[in-house]
């Protein structure tokens, strides 16, 4: 694979919008490359920025701007567990990141698991500023309908979720946990470094609490639907996933007028990072062709 250019550069950074903290990572090519075009990288549950590290130094040094965002409350994001965590709440807050953080450009959108969801929605309500979407195993949609959604009184209770939180954190956020988590995810076994990737932002005070409450704190603000995304979409999915089944979630993209599938074999739920050779093969080049020359 292609390395980063020693002079390319990488920022950690921390944005409010509105009241919401959002921390990302802001990679851009060197001084002595064209940047061709920018890409959002949106993680899936439990992840952050950390889940794209095996693709960001390609698409770097490709000559593409590429920005890697922690969604509240994962990663070092904010960790109100009040924000509203629907698919439409955090496509807006998307929006408005980037409208005050990185404006005036065209994105590829890409979004892993329950980060697809996030940016068939932001793509749809932001489509003139979209030049195309990636689902990696996407927990995708048909439609979305305004209202909460509907989940059990044992997560709606605050007592409940308070004895739910006391058994969840110290059973979950935990490195035999993590462990066994991302073996499932990857469909093997995962390094140390891997575990603790994942483990460091999870072990963030207020993290555990802000995702029982996820389900309580969920709101759909707006209609969205597939069909109304018209941009070119690629759709990865490992052949092995047993997480975001491709044979349930794949008849969501005949909606969409622009499709391409690629199954990835031997991947289980997390292609990027278990096969990023096959993955940015693929990726790369789609990237390349719908970017306008004019970027």
């Amino acid at each position: 694979m292609a390395q980063i250019n020693p002079r390319a550069s990488c920022r950690s950074v921390c944005s409010t919008i509105g009241d919401v903290r959002i921390h990302y990572l802001h990679y851009l090519p060197s001084d002595t490359l064209v940047v061709r075009g920018s890409v959002l990288l949106v993680h899936g549950f439990a992840g952050s920025t950390f889940s794209w590290r095996f693709i960001t130094d390609t698409l770097v040094a490709s000559g593409f701007e590429v920005v890697a965002v922690d969604v509240p409350p994962y990663g070092y994001s904010d960790k109100n567990p009040a924000l509203n965590q629907s698919f439409t709440a955090r496509a807006l807050l998307l929006m408005d990141f980037l409208a005050k953080e990185l404006p005036e450009r065209r994105w590829h959108l890409t979004g892993h698991s329950m980060g697809g969801g996030m940016v068939e929605a932001l793509a749809i309500l932001m489509q003139d500023q979209v030049l195309s979407v990636t689902f990696v195993d996407g927990a995708i949609f048909r439609s979305l309908h305004v209202g909460p959604y509907p989940v059990p009184m044992l997560f709606r209770n605050p007592v409940s979720r308070g004895i739910l939180l006391t058994v969840f954190k110290p059973l979950m956020v935990n490195r035999p946990a993590v462990k066994w988590m991302l073996k499932s995810a990857y469909g093997t076994k995962p390094s140390r470094r891997d575990v603790t990737g994942y483990l460091r932002p999870l072990q963030e005070r207020g993290t555990a609490r802000a995702i029982l409450r996820s389900a309580a704190a969920s709101v759909e603000v707006m209609p969205v639907a597939a069909d109304s995304l018209k941009v070119p979409v690629l759709a990865f999915w490992g052949s092995n996933d047993r997480w975001i089944p491709e044979e349930v979630f794949a008849p969501v993209l005949e909606l969409m007028p622009d499709t391409r599938k690629v199954i990835i074999e031997g991947a289980a739920h997390c292609p990027m990072e278990t096969h990023p050779e096959e993955f940015i093969r693929v990726f790369l080049p789609f990237l390349l062709v719908n970017t306008p020359s004019d970027q």
